[in-house]
C-alpha cells in the first residue's frame, strides 16, 4: 500500500476523516520493508540468537558423515570377528539341522531364529554404540555444548500456518532448493560409485562362488568396505560444502538493518544526545571549579588578549603538565587577574596558548609534542621566581 492509496478515499471522504484514517498507519513499517538487511550481525546479535532463540550453525550432513565414518571404522576393525561368528553360526546351524527330525517343531524354529538374533545383536551392538556416541559428540561440537528447549516448545500458531508463507518456506526457499539439489546429486554420485565398484570387482565377485564360505565373506566384506570408503569421501566433501552453506545462511538470516545497528549502539553506549548532554554538564562543572584551581597553577600562557591557559606541574608526581583552567575573552582576562593576584607568572606565547585552548581540555595533560616548549617556559618561570626571592633577601 502506498501513500497515494492511503490518502485517496474519494470525493465523499472528509478531510478530518482522511487525516484520522491516515494517522492510524505506521509509516515506519513501510520503510522497514524497503530497508535491506545489509549489515553483518554483531557479536551481541549472535549471542542473543544462540542463548535466547537456540539458533546455531548445525549441518546434518556433517553428523551423518561422521556417523558413517565411525561405522566403517568399527566394521573394518571387527571384520575378522564378524566373519568368524557368522562362519561358526552357519556350521552350527547346518550341523543341528542334519540331526533333527524331518518334522521340525516350533521349538526348533524358535531355537534357530533366537541364535540368529543373538548373532545379529552381537554384530550391530558395537556399530550402534559408536554411531550414537559420534552423533552426540558431533552435535555438541557444532552447537558448542548448547542445551536449550526453545526449538521444542509448543507453538499453536503453527497448527494452522499461513499457506503463502508455508509454500514459500517449504517449496521455494534457498534451504529447500539446496536440499533438493543435494539429494539428486547424492543419488547420482552414489549410483555411479556403486556401479563402478561392481564393474571393477566383477571377477572377484564371480570367484566367490568357488571359494570357501569364510574366504567368500571376507572378500565380499573388503569389496563393500572399499565402496563405503569411496562413499564416505564423497559425503565428506558434501558435508564441508553443506556446512559452509549453512554458515552463510545463518549469517544471512542474522544480518541487521542500519537502524538496528544504530539502536544496538545506543543500547550499548547510550544515546549520543544524552552522552553529549552529560559531557556538556561536566564541562560546565569543570569551568565553574577551574577558578579555584588557578592559585595552584605554575604559569598562565596567554595570546595575549584572547586566550589564557593555566598550567600546573608537579615534579614529584612524574606526570606531564596539566591544564587546570582556560578561557577566552572576558574569561581569559579573569584568569589573568586571579593569577596576578596570587603571584603567578603570566607568559605570552601566541601559538602555544591557541593550541592548548583548542586541543587540550581542562584537567587533561598536555600532549608529548608540547613537552619541549612548555618545559622551556616553566624553566623560565622558575628562574624568575628564584630571582625575585633573591632580590627580596638582598633588600
Amino acid at each position: 500500500m502506498t501513500l497515494r492509496h492511503i490518502t485517496a478515499r474519494g470525493p465523499s471522504c472528509g478531510a478530518r476523516v482522511c487525516d484520522d484514517e491516515f494517522l492510524r498507519y505506521d509509516l515506519s513499517l513501510f520503510a522497514a520493508e524497503d530497508e535491506g538487511r545489509t549489515e553483518q550481525p554483531s557479536e551481541r546479535k549472535k549471542k542473543r540468537a544462540r542463548e535466547e532463540e537456540g539458533r546455531v550453525v548445525n549441518s546434518v550432513e556433517v553428523n551423518q558423515t561422521l556417523v558413517l565414518a565411525a561405522c566403517i571404522a568399527i566394521i573394518t576393525l571387527l571384520l575378522p570377528y564378524y566373519v568368524t561368528i557368522i562362519k561358526d553360526y552357519m556350521l552350527t546351524t547346518i550341523g543341528s539341522l542334519s540331526k533333527v527330525d524331518t518334522n521340525l517343531s516350533p521349538h526348533s524354529f524358535g531355537t534357530l531364529f533366537s541364535g540368529m538374533g543373538t548373532i545379529i545383536f552381537k554384530m550391530l551392538l558395537p556399530i550402534m554404540v559408536a554411531a550414537f556416541v559420534v552423533a552426540v559428540l558431533s552435535n555438541l561440537a557444532q552447537t558448542r555444548f548448547l542445551f536449550t528447549t526453545k526449538n521444542i516448545k509448543i507453538d499453536f500458531g503453527r497448527i494452522a500456518p499461513n499457506w503463502k508463507n508455508f509454500k514459500q518456506r517449504v517449496f521455494f526457499s534457498r534451504q529447500s532448493m539446496m536440499n533438493f539439489v543435494k539429494i539428486l546429486f547424492k543419488v547420482a554420485v552414489l549410483s555411479v560409485i556403486t556401479t563402478t565398484t561392481i564393474v571393477e570387482n566383477y571377477r572377484a565377485l564371480i570367484s566367490t562362488l568357488s571359494l570357501p564360505p569364510a574366504q567368500s565373506m571376507l572378500l565380499l566384506g573388503h569389496i563393500v568396505l572399499a565402496m563405503l570408503v569411496k562413499v564416505m569421501i564423497f559425503l565428506l566433501i558434501i558435508a564441508v560444502a553443506d556446512y559452509i552453506f549453512q554458515y552463510r545462511e545463518y549469517m544471512q538470516n542474522l544480518k541487521m538493518t542500519k537502524s538496528e545497528v544504530k539502536q544496538e549502539m545506543k543500547e550499548l553506549d547510550g544515546d549520543p544526545h544524552v552522552k553529549g548532554r552529560i559531557r556538556e554538564m561536566m564541562q560546565r562543572m569543570a569551568y565553574r571549579n577551574m577558578y579555584k584551581s588557578i592559585p595552584e597553577a605554575d604559569v598562565v600562557v596567554t595570546n595575549p588578549t584572547h586566550f589564557a591557559v593555566a598550567l600546573k606541574y608537579e615534579a614529584s608526581a612524574m606526570q606531564a603538565p596539566q591544564v587546570v583552567a582556560k578561557g577566552a575573552d572576558h574569561v581569559a582576562q579573569r584568569i589573568k587577574d586571579i593569577a596576578r593576584a596570587n603571584g603567578i607568572e603570566v607568559v605570552e606565547n601566541r601559538e602555544l596558548a591557541r593550541h592548548l585552548f583548542y586541543h587540550v581540555e581542562i584537567n587533561e595533560y598536555i600532549p608529548e609534542q608540547l613537552y619541549n616548549v612548555v618545559s622551556f617556559i616553566l624553566a623560565k618561570v622558575y628562574r624568575m621566581r628564584e630571582e625575585r626571592v633573591g632580590m627580596r633577601r638582598v633588600s
